[in-house]
């Protein structure tokens, strides 16, 4: 979608919709910022449709490959690409609040007024549980500090033990952490959990 700034109007509508579907929806537009406004405010739909289960699935960066801005918070690029005679960084991982200032307000950089070119936002199968795996070469702590960032209900963490006794160690969004959980136990656990929407975390 690239609407030069009516992507605010068409997702507005479109919540609607995403109320009543469960399909898998995935949205990649390009962002524009200098036509935000109070009035036309991409922030405010960008967080409705994080209330509907909608999550960052990639973050492509302008107009270069790590701005200023996403260093400073810490982020740096799965990817980087060439297009349209830049170089571009893809970022994943990137937390719901952190799109927002990215992408829905100008910031200045190498003569550039916004320094995010695209997002694509996902929602998956919405009776299932959503679920993201972290298979890259980082330490186990750095995953758990970059996940926090997306204040995920719970992180399940799967080691060489966890593999050999078939269980699993549970963190909640609270800090609290649970090892040595049976993987029957907790699928039957999540699953009641997610069937009951209770907003009161248990299995941790």
């Amino acid at each position: 979608m690239d609407i030069e700034g009516a992507e605010v109007q068409v997702l507005r509508a479109a919540c609607d919709y995403f109320r009543e579907t469960t399909h898998r929806v995935v949205i990649l537009l390009e962002v524009h910022p200098q036509f935000y406004n109070e009035e036309n405010s991409f922030a405010k739909v960008m967080s409705e449709l994080f209330s509907l289960d909608f999550y960052p699935r990639y973050v492509v960066s302008t107009p270069i490959a790590i701005p200023k801005i996403y260093e400073e918070k810490g982020y740096t690029p799965s990817y980087i690409v060439q297009t349209d005679g830049r170089e571009r960084g893809v970022y994943e991982n990137v937390s719901p609040q952190d799109v927002i200032e990215l992408a829905c307000f100008e910031h200045l950089e190498s003569g550039s007024r916004k320094v995010t070119r695209a997002v694509m936002l996902e929602r998956l199968e919405k009776e299932g549980i959503r679920t993201k795996a972290d298979l890259s070469d980082n330490t186990i702590g750095k995953k758990i500090r970059t996940h926090r960032k997306m204040r995920p209900a719970y992180m399940a963490i799967i080691g060489d033990d966890e593999i050999k006794n078939n269980t699993i160690s549970i963190r909640a969004r609270n800090g609290n952490q649970k090892n040595g959980v049976l993987l029957e136990k907790f699928l039957k656990e999540i699953n009641s959990e997610n069937s009951s929407r209770s907003k009161t975390l248990k299995l941790a």
